[in-house]
């Protein structure tokens, strides 16, 4: 019945015309015509048959129009539930996998450190560097690990926000100690730019935390060795954030815009390095965005990126 109003509202259109149209004819009411001359009824009847032609084909064109716009909806409505049912199972399988995979690289992590530290001395130095290259190796693969729990934990929970109150100097040169091994195992630099060492502020120190490891991870993995690294804290008013610079190999103009999307990595990045799952910077976008701060990135193929973090203060 809902399908067939358009032409029930036609006829209802078409009967009233034709009624007024006869009782004018007959006299029976006042004639609206524009010289206020009675109507020949040949006239009459050509326009009438004029009128419920047009009605009747553009009453169905619209019916038409708006049953092709119903299918598509529903067309769309079936497709966007079977993409958000699959973003969910790929989702589930992401947390299982990385849970499943953590804890083995754990021991594994323990394993390796107990060696390095507890037999040392008793190792060859051709040794010592494998197992030091190994711990770096097990660290990244579980820096990747907490990628993929942390990118289906920001999208479906948004993260549990928990705001402190941090010395930003001392908060951003405790994540710098936290990565030195990683720099200067690649003989790379990392400069702090001074910032006011009683500047103390308030935001949720665990996920910009995971969002400035994540740069800086990028920028060792990505920079050659004997390079620099600078990171630029900053306050401007109601604004604070963080620049990370590095000397590495770029983004070209055509990555630009994908840089932020999840599992791309350039062609370069994927010769540079073959571990890796395109998920840290699309992770870094969503906790950024989520606190109401926006990251840009500046890079230039084969002279370095920087990239910045601002966030609402």
């Amino acid at each position: 019945l809902l399908g067939n109003i358009p032409y029930i509202n036609a006829i209802l259109a078409s009967l009233f015309l034709t009624i007024w149209s006869y009782l004018e004819y007959k006299g029976y009411i006042q004639i609206y015509t524009i010289r206020a001359e009675p109507v020949r009824l040949s006239v009459m009847i050509t326009s009438l048959g004029a009128f419920y032609l047009l009605t009747f084909a553009v009453t169905y064109v619209i019916k038409d129009v708006i049953s092709g716009y119903r299918q598509l909806k529903k067309l769309i409505d079936i497709k966007s539930a079977q993409l958000e049912h699959t973003i969910q199972e790929r989702d589930k399988i992401f947390r299982f996998t990385a849970h499943e995979l953590k804890s083995p690289l754990t021991t594994l992590r323990s394993m390796l450190a107990v060696i390095e530290e507890v037999y040392a001395s008793k190792l060859d130095v051709e040794v010592s560097n494998m197992i030091r290259r190994s711990v770096i190796r097990t660290d990244q693969v579980l820096d990747m690990v907490k990628d993929m729990i942390d990118v289906t934990h920001y999208r479906h929970t948004g993260g549990d926000r928990i705001i402190e109150e941090v010395n930003y100097k001392q908060w951003i040169e405790k994540i710098v100690s936290q990565l030195s091994c990683y720099a200067e195992h690649k003989s790379i630099k990392i400069n702090v730019v001074e910032i006011d060492p009683d500047l103390v502020l308030s935001f949720d120190n665990r996920a910009f935390e995971k969002v400035l490891i994540n740069l800086i991870n990028n920028a060792i993995r990505y920079s050659p060795e004997n390079t620099t690294i600078t990171i630029t804290p900053f306050f401007k008013g109601n604004l604070f954030g963080f620049s990370v610079s590095d000397q590495g190999i770029g983004i070209s103009k055509e990555d630009l815009p994908k840089i932020f999307d999840e599992f791309f990595r350039s062609k370069r990045a994927r010769e540079m390095e073959r571990l890796g799952t395109g998920l840290g910077l699309s992770l870094i976008k969503q906790i950024v965005e989520q606190n109401g701060g926006n990251v840009y990135v500046e890079s230039k193929e084969g002279k370095g990126s920087t990239f910045t973090v601002e966030i609402p203060s």
